[in-house]
């Protein structure tokens, strides 16, 4: 009996300690279970924070690759022939190629009237891509094609393309400088053309008389001078105009972009005056003049006028589709002069993707300020030869149609 006892005890005994043993066990691996998992949210946290730094990384070296403000447009693929002649030349001729001024400032006189050795060294020096004609530079019929024959041969013999020789003529006195002065008549006054047949018939009648004197860049001015206070009327008016001049020979600089934007907003605005201008590129013309207005509505600030921001010329080759050379309005005038110096409003335009500056206050200073914007790399060569190469290919085409 005692005994027994002692081996019931013993049993027991034996039994408590194993129950002892399996929870020891038991709180021992729960706590290996825990710590694991803490190890492995540890360390995918840490997993994490690599990935994190390193796609911060990836982006950051995106972002010093490709800036966010970097305005991203199509390469632009220009002919053989043109970039055989875009090689051939130096930077000096590729930045003047990028004015069109007055005979005035090339030559740096009063009045001209007359193109002898003055005009010739002139050329010599600064090959500009064009010259815009105003009444005082208009005697007769006979001086004005002298004045012009022989300026567009100083350009052919000393960089072998033409000049745009252009003026604005679109009928009536006001808008007819040429026609006044050289007594061409004119079909009818711009203001009093209402329907297509007279507006192809006055271009026809006014691309005539340019051809004859030498003309070959008409600047047509659409908003302020309308055919109509019907924007449907203006659009279809204007682009029959356009494509009347093109047929007949005459290059077209359209203007002013954005138009009449006073008081407008974007609804209203692409609603009347971008109707006008998309219905002028659809017609081909060939060159847009892009105002020195202030309209935040494009420009997305306050102090940027049109001619100078990279968003209204984002627009215009994007969202217009246009894809001709691209003029910035006179910078002499005043909205330009009070807060830029020649030097800086030509490299502000070029910048924001301006092909063609049109009359600065201080031409020599503006074409040097460019050169040296080249030289210490506020320009790139690249955005040089682009607008140069959209030049060319304009007045190669036109040579080539001849």
């Amino acid at each position: 009996m005692g005994s027994r006892k002692g081996a019931a005890r013993t049993l027991i005994i034996v039994e408590i300690l194993a129950l002892i043993a399996i929870l020891v066990f038991v709180v021992l691996q729960k706590g290996k279970i825990i710590k694991e998992d803490n190890t492995k949210k540890i360390g995918d946290e840490n997993t994490q924070s690599v990935i994190s730094e390193n796609e911060i990384n990836v982006q950051s070296e995106k972002s010093t690759e490709e800036p966010e403000t970097q305005i991203e447009v199509e390469e632009v693929v220009f002919s053989d022939e043109v970039m055989q002649k875009l090689s051939s030349m130096t930077l000096e001729e590729k930045v003047a190629q990028m004015f069109i001024i007055s005979p005035e400032m090339l030559t740096n006189t009063d009045v001209v009237n007359v193109a002898g050795n003055l005009t010739a060294n002139a050329i010599n020096t600064y090959p500009v891509g064009g010259l815009v004609y105003s009444a005082q530079n208009f005697v007769d019929k006979g001086q004005t094609k002298n004045l012009l024959s022989k300026t567009q041969q100083y350009s052919l013999e000393r960089i072998g393309v033409p000049m745009f020789l252009a003026v604005e003529e679109v009928g009536g006195k006001e808008y007819s400088p040429l026609a006044t002065k050289n007594k061409y008549k004119v079909q009818s006054e711009i203001t009093t053309i209402k329907d297509v047949e007279t507006a192809k018939a006055t271009a026809t009648n006014i691309s005539e008389y340019l051809i004859e004197s030498g003309i070959t860049m008409n600047i047509v001015p659409f908003g302020s001078v309308a055919f109509s206070s019907d924007i449907a009327t203006t659009s279809v008016l204007s682009a029959e105009s356009i494509a009347t001049y093109r047929e007949k020979g005459i290059t077209t600089a359209v203007g002013v972009f954005p138009g009449a934007v006073q008081a407008k907003d974007l609804v209203s605005w692409k609603e009347t005056d971008e109707l006008v201008f998309k219905s002028v590129i659809n017609a081909g013309c060939d060159s847009m003049v892009v105002g020195n207005v202030l309209y935040k509505e494009l420009t997305q600030d306050d102090t940027t006028i049109c001619s100078m921001s990279k968003n209204v010329i984002q627009y215009i080759r994007e969202d217009m589709g246009f894809e001709g050379v691209l003029i910035t309005d006179s910078l002499s005038e005043e909205v330009v002069t009070l807060n830029y110096s020649s030097k800086e409003a030509a490299i502000a335009a070029i910048q924001a993707g301006m092909n063609m500056l049109y009359c600065p206050q201080n031409f020599a200073e503006a074409y040097q300020g460019v050169i040296d914007a080249v030289n210490n790399n506020e320009i790139t060569t690249e955005t040089i030869d682009e607008s140069v190469g959209r030049i060319l290919t304009q007045k190669m085409s036109e040579t080539t149609q001849e």
